[in-house]
């Protein structure tokens, strides 16, 4: 989803009266957690979601949750959410890198075996579709990582 860009259906959408003055704490240790994360994985790399780090965000989750790791739960929930979105049409976050690895893989939603929310254009291949609707199988070309290799 991106925000509508007429008056009335913005504010429909309470952003500060509805988010962050809820659970003001709870997102400055996600902050928090980025920044840590940032450090970790991006060290001397200004703050950005690196998204080819680490691609298994309900796993991630569970494990969080599991281990009574909240702040984990709450990060790894938002990213997840932010990926729905975004194979939903939603635009690519501006925090975020769709390939910081350097290894030429690329990040993209994947639903049921199928990218998401790419037009082929885009993707780079001849397969079709429409943004927010799957465009065809993975191609192996693409060298998406899998659990088994640990990327």
């Amino acid at each position: 989803m991106t925000l509508p860009t007429d008056r009335a259906a913005r504010k429909a959408i309470p952003m500060y009266s509805g988010v962050l003055a809820y659970f003001p704490a709870a997102l400055a240790q996600v902050a928090i957690r980025s920044r840590e994360g940032n450090e970790e994985h991006n060290p001397g790399e200004p703050l950005h979601w690196a998204r080819g780090k680490s691609n298994d965000h309900l796993d991630c989750l569970a494990r969080h949750l599991v281990e009574g790791d909240l702040v984990g739960v709450a990060w790894r929930a938002l990213a997840a959410l932010q990926l729905e979105c975004e194979a939903n049409g939603a635009p690519l976050a501006p925090g975020a890198r769709n390939d910081p690895s350097g290894r030429g893989r690329q990040v993209l939603p994947i639903v049921d075996g199928a990218v998401v929310g790419l037009t082929a254009a885009q993707a780079g291949y001849s397969w079709g579709g429409q943004a927010g609707h799957p465009v065809g199988p993975v191609p192996a070309a693409l060298n998406l990582p899998s659990a088994e290799d640990g990327s």
